[in-house]
């Protein structure tokens, strides 16, 4: 049996540690979908199942009007009442194109609850997926 490296020993407590606190989140996670702050403070997350589908969440997210976005995870992450596991946040960028400049623009914060069985495939207020 070989021996696992420390990130190999990280991931597998934090899935365990994931697995036994989502379910905890399924009973609040729909009620959240249909307030206007979703997704946009951190006692209303945006829940997802785990790592994987954070990176796929936000990599289809897009503004409104279909302006491709990226988000930067903002420092550690918070407990909030109500909520079993950590809620992350991430600021939000586009790029703007000049004509002798590309910028990053910052456009707010997205809060993410990994702690979660299920994905929501809901973009927050003025946000959208974009599938391709």
């Amino acid at each position: 049996m070989t021996e696992l490296n420390d990130r190999e020993q990280a991931l597998r407590i934090y899935e365990c540690q994931r697995k036994e606190l989502a379910g905890r989140n399924d009973s609040i996670l729909k009620k959240f979908v249909r307030d206007p702050k979703y997704g946009l403070v951190p006692d209303k997350p945006v829940f997802l199942d785990g790592i994987e589908e954070t990176s796929r969440f936000l990599e289809s997210l897009t503004t409104s009007d279909g302006t491709k976005v990226y988000g930067v995870r903002n420092g550690e992450a918070s407990r909030i009442s109500g909520i079993a596991g950590l809620v992350d946040c991430y600021v939000m960028f586009y790029k703007k194109k000049g004509i002798f400049f590309k910028k990053d623009i910052r456009i707010g914060r997205i809060y993410i609850c990994e702690y979660s069985n299920k994905t929501v495939w809901q973009a927050p207020r003025g946000y959208s997926l974009d599938f391709l």
